[in-house]
C-alpha cells in the first residue's frame, strides 16, 4: 500500500537521526520545527494500516513538546492529545486533522514527537531515552504515518487527500527499515528498503529457482519464477521416483511400494496340539489365544526389499556367503527371500517399514488361516513340490532341484486361506518371540512372550532344506538371534 503521491522529505534530516521503528502500537514522528511555524492552515496526521483490522487499535494520538537543544524525554516540556475526532478515510486509514497554532508551538526550531497509541497493551511501545522498544514479538503489522500540511487556502476539515483541499505531505515514514523488512521470498525480485522508508521489490529476469525439483529451465516471467514441469513416475510400485531439478530422474528402489499387506482378521483360536503322530513336546499343551486383526506380508522379504533398506542407511547388509547359499550378492536372486539374516536384522527392517517381526500366535494363526485344524497352510495334503519349496520328496534335492531357494510367491497353490505365500518352505521365519520350551504360561492375547527372556528366538514355517515335518503349521524351531543361515529368513506384521 503507497501513501499520497508524491511524497517528498522535507523532515528527512529529523527522522534519519531518530532510529525509531513504526509499526502497529505506537509510532513516535520526530518534526522539525521549520514546519511548525507556518502560520495559518492546519495539519492531518494520517495513519495508514495494512490491514483494515488494525486501525481498530488505534485510541489516541497524543505529542509531547521538547526543550529547545533538548534530546533527552526527561526534557519534555509539555503533552497532549490531538483535539479533533480521528475521520475515516477508507478501510485502512484513519486521519487526524488539526490547527497547527492550537496544538503546535510557535518556537523556532524545537521538536515535537507524536506517539500513536493502540488498545492492545501488548502491542505499545515505550518511550525510553528518546527511543522505542517494542514489547511485543508481533512485528510485520506495518503502518504507514504520514504528516500532511493544509495550506492556508484549503478548506478547514477538507479530506487530506483530496488536491483540491491543498494538501501537502511534508513528511513520510515507511513501513521500512533495512532491507530485510521486504524480503518478499521471491526469487525474482530485488528488495530493498528506499530511504522514505518504503519497499523496493525491483522485478529481475534471467534464471532463477522454484524450489520445485519437477521443474526444469527456470526463468523469471513477470515478477514469477516459472519452470517447465517434467514427471518422473516410473509406474513402477517397487521405486521411489524422484526429480534431481535438471530435467533427470533417480529412481531408488523402494521397499514400502513393494510390500503387499494381507489383512488378517483376529479371532479365538487354539494354538498348539497335545496329539498326534507328528506332535513335538513344545507343541504343548493346546490354549486359547485371542488374536487381534493384523496384517502381515504376503511374502517373505526379498533380497530387492532388503537392498532399498541397505541403501536408505537404515538396514545393514545380510552375510554374504555365496557358498554357503547366502542370496545377498548372487545374480538373479533378487526376487528370492532374502536369507543369512539374524533375528536382530529382520526386527530392524520391519520397523524401518513401520511393522515389527510377526508374534509367534500370530503367525500360526495366520498359516492356519484363522481356527482352521490344518496340518499346513493350504490343508492336509502331503506336501511336494507344487506346493512349497522343500526337499523334493522324488529325488530328494534341496530346494526341489533348485539346490537352493526360490523366488516368492512361486508356489501359489500352497498359499494360506487368505492368500499368503511360502508360510511353509523356501525359509525359515523369525518371529518375535523368546523360545520357551512348551506353552505352558504362554500368553493368551496375541502378544510376544517376552517375559521371561529366554536364549533363542523362534522361527516358524520349514526351509528349503526340510521334508514334510519341518512344514507342519503348528510346528517350531529356534535359534540363537545373532545366528543368521541359509534357511532363515523373515516376514514382517504390523
Amino acid at each position: 500500500m503507497t501513501a499520497t503521491p508524491g511524497r517528498h522529505r522535507s523532515g528527512a534530516a529529523a527522522l534519519a537521526g531518530s532510529h525509531l521503528p513504526c509499526a502497529l502500537g505506537a509510532c513516535l514522528i520526530w518534526l522539525c520545527g521549520i514546519g511548525c511555524q507556518e502560520p495559518g492552515g492546519g495539519y492531518s496526521l494520517r495513519l495508514i494500516f495494512a490491514e483494515d483490522s488494525l486501525k481498530q487499535q488505534v485510541t489516541s494520538v497524543r505529542f509531547f513538546v521538547l526543550s529547545p537543544g533538548e534530546t533527552t524525554c526527561e526534557a519534555l516540556l509539555e503533552s497532549g492529545e490531538v483535539p479533533t475526532e480521528p475521520r475515516p478515510l477508507s478501510q485502512a486509514e484513519i486521519v487526524f486533522p488539526f490547527d497547527a497554532r492550537a496544538v503546535l508551538p510557535q518556537v523556532p526550531m524545537q521538536e515535537v514527537i507524536f506517539f500513536v497509541e493502540g488498545r492492545d497493551a501488548a502491542l505499545r511501545r515505550v518511550v525510553q531515552g528518546c527511543e522505542t522498544v517494542l514489547l511485543s514479538s508481533r512485528v510485520g503489522a506495518h503502518l504507514v504515518v504520514v504528516l500532511e500540511r493544509r495550506e492556508a487556502g484549503g478548506q478547514p476539515g477538507g479530506d487530506p487527500v483530496d488536491p483540491g483541499g491543498g494538501v501537502d505531505p511534508i513528511v513520510t515514514i515507511g513501513p521500512c527499515r533495512q532491507a530485510s523488512d521486504c524480503e518478499d521470498h521471491n526469487p525474482c525480485t530485488a528488495d530493498a528498503c528506499g530511504l522514505d522508508g518504503f519497499c523496493q521489490n525491483e522485478r529481475l529476469t534471467g534464471g532463477c529457482d522454484d524450489q520445485n525439483p519437477c521443474t526444469s529451465q527456470d526463468q523469471c516471467q513477470a515478477g514469477q519464477c516459472r519452470g517447465t514441469a517434467y514427471s518422473c513416475d516410473d509406474l513402477d510400485p517397487c521405486t521411489a521416483d524422484s526429480c534431481l531439478g535438471d530435467g533427470t530422474c533417480a529412481h531408488a528402489p523402494d521397499p514400502n511400494g513393494c510390500l503387499p499387506w494381507v489383512p488378517i482378521p483376529g479371532g479365538l483360536f487354539s494354538m498348539g496340539q497335545d496329539t498326534g503322530t507328528d506332535l513335538e513336546d513344545d507343541e504343548k499343551p493346546v490354549h486359547g489365544v485371542t488374536v487381534p486383526s493384523f496384517s502381515i506380508l504376503q511374502s517373505e522379504i526379498t533380497v530387492r526389499q532388503f537392498q532399498a533398506c541397505v541403501n536408505q542407511g537404515k538396514c545393514t547388509p545380510p552375510r554374504t556367503d555365496p557358498a554357503n547359499y547366502c542370496n545377498w550378492g548372487v545374480a538373479n536372486r533378487q526376487d528370492h527371500p532374502v536369507n543369512c539374516v539374524d533375528w536382530n536384522q529382520g526386527d530392524v527392517f520391519c520397523r524401518a517399514v513401520g511393522g515389527r517381526l510377526p508374534t509367534e500366535a500370530q503367525w500360526e494363526f495366520a498359516a492356519r488361516g484363522g481356527d482352521r485344524n490344518v496340518r499346513f497352510p493350504w490343508g492336509d495334503a502331503t506336501p511336494d513340490c507344487s506346493l512349497a519349496v522343500m526337499v523334493d520328496p522324488q529325488t530328494v534335492i534341496h530346494g526341489c532341484g533348485l539346490l537352493s531357494t526360490a523366488p516368492v510367491c512361486s508356489k501359489p497353490a500352497g498359499s494360506s486361506a487368505q492368500g499368503v505365500c511360502d508360510l511353509a518352505g523356501n525359509v525359515w521365519e523369525w518371529v518375535q518371540d523368546w523360545y520357551h520350551p512348551s506353552y505352558t504360561q504362554a500368553p493368551s492375547d496375541g502378544s510376544a512372550w517376552e517375559h521371561p527372556a529366554g536364549t533363542e528366538r523362534v522361527r516358524r514355517g520349514g526351509c528349503w532344506g526340510n521334508v514334510e515335518q519341518g512344514l507342519r503349521t503348528r510346528n517350531r524351531s529356534k535359534d540363537m538371534p545373532d545366528t543368521s543361515t541359509n534357511g532363515v529368513g523373515f516376514r514382517c506384521t504390523k
